[in-house]
């Protein structure tokens, strides 16, 4: 559930989620969509590798952060792009595409799920909130 409001200083468009369960989400802009068909791949020894369908989902993920410059905090933004695999059958190919794609430049929260047992890096320690 999200709900937008303006922000009457700025004039940006800020988004409030509520979470009512816990997992890994992402919160990003989508910037590209493909798709794969499903197929088989020989490598070079003539070993033959099955690879299923797929659409992958391009986002860009936008960060403000603080740069200190000789003493000076200057307002950055910073983007990175992450790809979700989304695997699929053929015959969803063109559907999941056209649906996707009309959600292009817009803001998606996507719960996405590790393995048991991954590592993964925290960027900026004192970022982590606490949820009471």
């Amino acid at each position: 559930m999200s709900k937008e409001t303006i922000n009457q200083k700025t004039g940006e468009i800020q988004k409030e989620v509520k979470l009512i369960e816990h997992g890994n989400y992402i919160f990003a802009t989508l910037d590209g969509v493909d798709c794969v068909g499903s197929g088989v791949m020989t490598t070079n020894s003539g070993q033959r590798n099955t690879y299923s369908a797929s659409v992958k989902l391009k986002f860009i993920i936008k960060e403000q952060f603080l740069k200190d410059i000789n003493g000076i905090k200057i307002p950055t933004l910073k983007a990175n792009s992450v790809i979700i695999r989304i695997p699929c059958e053929d015959s969803q190919l063109v559907t999941l595409v056209k649906k996707y794609n009309d959600k292009l430049n817009q803001d998606l929260l996507i719960k996405y799920s590790l393995t048991d047992g991954q590592t993964v890096n925290v960027v900026d320690e004192s970022e982590i909130l606490s949820i009471n």
